[in-house]
């Protein structure tokens, strides 16, 4: 469902979403009014439904009405608005709010219609005075004018700002191939930037192949621990298979040698009763034999009985 952002009256003649910076809402609104007021707005603020205010902040940016507004591509939270005050202003987020980044930029004749930014913090604008400026947004200053036979209505340029294309009130289409010492810097500035895009880019792959390499020797190390550790684990297994066998054989051979030594007790023992009872039979055939009967004895005499005989 879309949101209506009410908060400020007035006809609204440009508008562009922002990059966030730091503090700065995400998906910002900037809309330009016909009074000269330019209104941040925040969707994602204010009470839910179709329409909310979400003012974030409201700027005065041109006497008569902000004709066209435009977001730097390379810088988060900046944005240039052009006037019918004739007048170009960068704009940058900073303590909350938005501030102007550099003084008004001055040069053409006749209220800016429409402006393209670019990046390096670069920009084109168009005026009804006819021309076109290239204009440096660091330093302040115009790169190059491109006089035109109309007045612009909308201007574009390439990502690398050596091209420009513009629409105007005669119904025709012009594009530039910008040349002089603003074409040179700006193709310098593309080559520069490709390089630098491809040195990113070899630096990023460097740092993507070594990451890989990096995490397949951990995985390879990784792989090479975990065999490690299950050879260990194995090893420890069958010396424990081992140790058990070998305390079996030697709770079996002990068993064995206590058996042989109960069976040589037992022998022992019945080969001493063997030769005990021999013994007792040998005493028993050797003692002499007693006489069937005994002699009678002769009677006992008295010793008075001899004398008196």
């Amino acid at each position: 469902m879309p949101t209506r952002l009410t908060a400020h009256k007035g006809e609204v003649l440009c508008c562009v979403v922002i990059a966030p910076a730091n503090g700065c809402p995400s998906e910002a609104v900037v809309a330009g009014f016909r009074d000269g007021k330019l209104v941040v707005y925040d969707p994602n603020d204010g009470e839910a439904g179709p329409q909310r205010s979400g003012v974030y902040a409201t700027l005065t940016a041109h006497r008569d009405g902000v004709r066209c507004v435009a977001a730097l591509p390379d810088a988060a939270g900046r944005f240039v608005s052009g006037g019918g005050d004739n007048k170009l202003v960068l704009w940058e987020h900073e303590g909350g709010t938005f501030v102007r980044k550099l003084n008004t930029l001055v040069g053409h004749a006749h209220f800016v219609r429409c402006v393209a930014a670019l990046a390096r913090s670069r920009c084109v604008s168009g005026s009804d005075d006819k021309t076109l400026i290239l204009w440096d947004l660091a330093e302040g200053c115009r790169l190059q004018t491109l006089a035109c036979d109309e007045i612009p209505l909308c201007v574009a340029a390439s990502p690398d700002g050596t091209t420009l294309a513009s629409g105007f009130d005669g119904k025709t289409l012009t594009a530039w191939a910008l040349g002089g010492e603003a074409g040179a810097r700006a193709r310098e500035e593309a080559a520069a930037d490709e390089k630098a895009r491809e040195e990113a880019a070899a630096a990023k792959a460097a740092a993507e192949a070594e990451a890989k390499a990096a995490r397949e020797l951990k995985e390879r190390q990784e792989l090479e621990a975990r065999e490690k550790a299950a050879a260990e684990d194995a090893a420890r297994l069958k010396r424990e298979e081992e140790e058990a066998r070998a305390r079996r054989l030697a709770e079996e051979r002990a068993a064995e040698e206590r058996a042989r030594l109960e069976l040589e007790e037992l022998q022992a023992a019945v080969q001493d009763e063997i030769e005990e009872e021999e013994r007792a039979a040998a005493a028993k055939a050797s003692a002499p034999a007693l006489p069937d009967a005994l002699p009678d004895a002769a009677p006992a005499t008295a010793p008075g009985d001899d004398a008196a005989t």
